[in-house]
């Protein structure tokens, strides 16, 4: 072949194969990314929440990240065993959940550093048989508080928080907690005020043995963070500016408002006796970043018992 010949064989060639790379490098970008959003114990007002929230934090960062596929897992699975089942470089998943800060999986997940729901998890209305109205109504210190015995889910975070105030913990099964104390097992039940509005806090208005006892409130630190596998650091950045743009805008509270209206506009039509405690899991920085949060506003003007 002449050598102009050849000359005109490398050009047809290069530009072939710059062609080849142009379309491999549209067709990954143009890849989504398939995302679990993990919802295993929680209500459902909680799980509409969460669902709503990760889809609005994908959806504002489409220009920058592309399109995505989102969907659901409502089993409990460890994270080690989450992990072993969805190795990310086999099934490409990225597994992200809603959770609480936990040291322990620290290791395996990233957090956002802002809080989701504005601290509004850590407010708790409680639950009473109706034998104890007189005598919880006249609570005005946490010592007397703490002559209550509290009962929460089994291996729920708050029973360490509680524990760590001085209170007498005990633990039982979800479904079997309205049933035992009617039974007087255990005094008071603190339940969020964001499931007021679920089937549980239904079945303790319809009982003639249990009520919310009024005006009277648990606080806590308990933020509720995005966590991202930590093997996918540019979705951990997808979701850190997602959180950006919406808290920016207003949109994060108009969402929380938009669930949790009724609960908060009855808390701040009301007089309010709020207990508060501290939360031994949470760095400094943490706590302080609820400061300025929706549940701090909330509490701004009650009765605060530390």
């Amino acid at each position: 072949m002449p050598r102009s010949g050849i000359f005109r064989y490398g050009v047809k060639f290069a530009q072939a194969t710059a062609i080849s790379v142009s379309f491999l490098l549209v067709a990954v970008s143009a890849q989504s990314e398939n995302y679990v959003l993990w919802l295993e114990g929680r209500s459902e007002s909680r799980q509409n929440y969460e669902l709503e929230l990760i889809t609005l934090l994908l959806d504002v960062t489409k220009p920058d990240y592309g399109d995505y596929s989102l969907s659901t897992e409502y089993e409990y699975v460890s994270l080690s065993r989450r992990d072993r089942l969805f190795d990310a470089t086999e099934s490409k998943r990225i597994n992200i959940s809603i959770n609480p800060f936990n040291q322990l999986s620290a290791d395996q997940e990233l957090h956002l550093s802002v809080p989701v729901l504005e601290g509004l998890l850590g407010l708790r209305t409680i639950v009473a048989s109706r034998k104890n109205s007189g005598t919880l109504e006249k609570i005005e210190s946490l010592a007397n508080l703490r002559e209550f015995s509290i009962v929460q889910g089994f291996e729920w975070t708050d029973t360490k928080v509680y524990k760590h105030n001085g209170f007498d913990i005990e633990e039982a099964l979800v479904p079997n907690i309205l049933r035992m104390l009617k039974r007087g097992r255990f005094d008071i039940y603190p339940i969020g005020v964001i499931e007021t509005g679920s089937e549980f806090a239904s079945g303790v208005r319809e009982s003639p043995d249990l009520y919310f006892v009024p005006d009277m409130f648990i606080y806590y630190p308990h933020p509720l963070y995005v966590k991202v596998d930590r093997l996918h650091p540019r979705s951990f950045k997808r979701f850190e500016q997602g959180l950006d743009i919406i808290v920016k805008s207003g949109a994060l509270r108009a969402l929380i408002h938009k669930h949790f209206g009724a609960a908060i506009d009855q808390l701040s039509a009301s007089e309010k006796k709020v207990f508060v405690l501290e939360n031994p899991h949470l760095t400094e920085q943490m706590n302080n970043s609820l400061s300025n949060s929706l549940v701090a506003q909330l509490i701004r003007d009650a009765a605060v018992v530390r």
